[in-house]
C-alpha cells in the first residue's frame, strides 16, 4: 500500500498531525477503566489523547515483523511489560518524538520494562533501517506491520500511537499523538502504570 493510500485509509492520520502542530493538549477517559488502568493518572499536559483501557483484555496475537523478516507476535513479548509504539518515517509527529523513544528504552530497562517501536511503513526493512542510522537510534530494534494488520486488530485510528501493555499482555492505556517520552514525569507515569500487581 502506498503512503498517499494509506493516509487516504486513515483520514485520522492527517488530523493527528495538524492538532499536534498548533500544540493542542487533550486528556479523554471513558466512564468506566479497569482496575489496573485507573492507577494511571497522566502527567498535566503530557498527551494529547489519552484513554486508559475500559477492560482489561489480552492484545491480540496478530503476526508482525522483525528486522530479519522472521515473524513475531505480542504473545512473544508475554512476561515483559511494554511500550508499543506505531509509527511512519512519513508521519512528521512520529519522526521527532522517536529520538525521545530511543532514550525511554534505555532508561526503562533497569526497571524491566521494554520500547517496542513497529513501523507502518510500506517499504518495509530497508527504509526503516536507513531512518534508524540517519537518526542514531541505536536502543530500539527494527520492527514492521505488514499490511497494518497489528494496527488494525488494536483498531488503531492514526499516527503515532502508542500503548501500554502489562506483563499479562493486556492494554493498560494508550495515547494518541506524539509525547516527549524521555521526561522524568512520563517515564515516573510509565513505571507506576506497569507496576507489578501487588
Amino acid at each position: 500500500m502506498s503512503q498517499a493510500k494509506m493516509k487516504n485509509r486513515f483520514p485520522a492520520l492527517r488530523c493527528f498531525v495538524a492538532l499536534a502542530s498548533v500544540g493542542l493538549i487533550v486528556s479523554i477517559s471513558p466512564l468506566h477503566t479497569s482496575a489496573k488502568a485507573g492507577k494511571c493518572e497522566a502527567p498535566r499536559d503530557a498527551f494529547r489523547r489519552f484513554i486508559p483501557a475500559a477492560v482489561a483484555a489480552p492484545a491480540p496475537e496478530t503476526v508482525f515483523f522483525r528486522g530479519d523478516g522472521s515473524e513475531t507476535t505480542l504473545a512473544d513479548y508475554r512476561g515483559r511489560r511494554l511500550v508499543l509504539n506505531f509509527w511512519a518515517t512519513w508521519c512528521l509527529p512520529c519522526v521527532r518524538e522517536m529520538p525521545h523513544l530511543d532514550r525511554l528504552k534505555g532508561l526503562l530497562a533497569e526497571h524491566g520494562i521494554d520500547v517496542i517501536t513497529v513501523s507502518e511503513d510500506s517499504e518495509g526493512v530497508p527504509v526503516i533501517k536507513k531512518f534508524y542510522a540517519i537518526n542514531k537510534l541505536d536502543q530500539l530494534v527494527v520492527l514492521f506491520d505488514k499490511h497494518m494488520k497489528l494496527f488494525e486488530s488494536l483498531k488503531g485510528r492514526g499516527l503515532p500511537m502508542t500503548i501500554l501493555i502489562d506483563a499479562v499482555g493486556r492494554e493498560v492505556v494508550r495515547v494518541e499523538g506524539a509525547a516527549e517520552w524521555d521526561r522524568p514525569q512520563i517515564v515516573n507515569f510509565i513505571r507506576k502504570c506497569l507496576a507489578p500487581d501487588n
